[in-house]
């Protein structure tokens, strides 16, 4: 079995261009492009066998054009819904990234700092930055790479990690290169930022984005989830266990990718953020 998302949100497209002013009277998006885009979007679920899909259409000038469509949950065959939330996987990091800044804008941390001054005992971490992390050149294993931890995601997704058990993880893995020497998407690194954040702040991670990112954003349907299972009305998630069925993954704790890709948001807040 392959696992290709711990969630499947389907798609998202977003056509992002700044608004004018506040006085602009926005328009209603052309039927003919509304058409395009319900063609477009059942032609990939059927090539694709997907359960469902939300587009976001952000245009100068325009309303917003947000619309859904297949299910949320291939069991009740609930109509997936533009206001249901889903994870955002990896898109999380740019809400953990901008959070480091805020502290950095505060005096409360430096991008030059070694991880050493925030993990104490973290191996080299002398000769990691912070802003290596923040842009993937640390050299640091892959968490996913760690046995256990990677049974634990596929068999156990109930199971909860503290933070320093992340660390733990991360730590003890091979390195893949050293600091500065390329780049290289690691997960890894986003987590030790939450850790980083913590110390350099004073506060918890949920705390600190809610205070320094969510809340100004305003963006009020985005959150760290407190449980396994989500609340409310959500998109399931999916891995493709075959090429004609999907296995549901919606359970998860969010504690397994913690600061790097947890969160919760649905289209709206989506749109606004990005």
């Amino acid at each position: 079995m392959r696992l290709s998302n711990i969630i499947l949100w389907a798609a998202c497209l977003a056509a992002l261009l700044c608004l004018q002013g506040c006085d602009t009277k926005l328009t209603p998006v052309d039927t003919a492009l509304k058409d395009y885009i319900s063609a477009k979007a059942d032609s990939l679920m059927q090539t694709y066998n997907l359960p469902g899909m939300t587009v976001g259409l952000w245009l100068n000038n325009s309303e917003p054009y947000l619309q859904s469509f297949g299910v949320s949950n291939t069991i009740s065959a609930r109509p997936l819904s533009k206001d249901d939330v889903f994870r955002m996987g990896s898109l999380s990091q740019t809400i953990t990234a901008t959070a480091v800044l805020k502290l950095v804008e505060a005096g409360k941390l430096s991008l030059d700092n070694s991880l050493n001054t925030y993990i104490t005992t973290y191996p080299n971490g002398a000769h990691i930055s912070v802003r290596q992390l923040l842009n993937m050149s640390s050299g640091i294993g892959e968490i996913t790479d760690d046995p256990t931890f990677a049974n634990n995601l596929i068999n156990s997704p109930s199971h909860v990690y503290t933070s320093d058990q992340l660390v733990s993880i991360i730590a003890s893995l091979p390195v893949h290169f050293t600091p500065g020497a390329r780049v290289e998407f690691c997960s890894s690194n986003y987590i030790l930022l939450g850790k980083v954040m913590e110390v350099a702040g004073g506060d918890t991670y949920t705390h600190l984005i809610s205070s320094d990112v969510l809340q100004p954003a305003f963006l009020l349907n985005t959150h760290y989830p407190d449980a396994a299972t989500l609340s409310g009305s959500y998109a399931h998630g999916y891995v493709d266990a075959t090429d004609t069925s999907w296995t549901d993954v919606s359970t998860l704790d969010p504690s397994f990718f913690w600061s790097q890709g947890s969160l919760t948001t649905n289209i709206s807040d989506l749109g606004r953020w990005i």
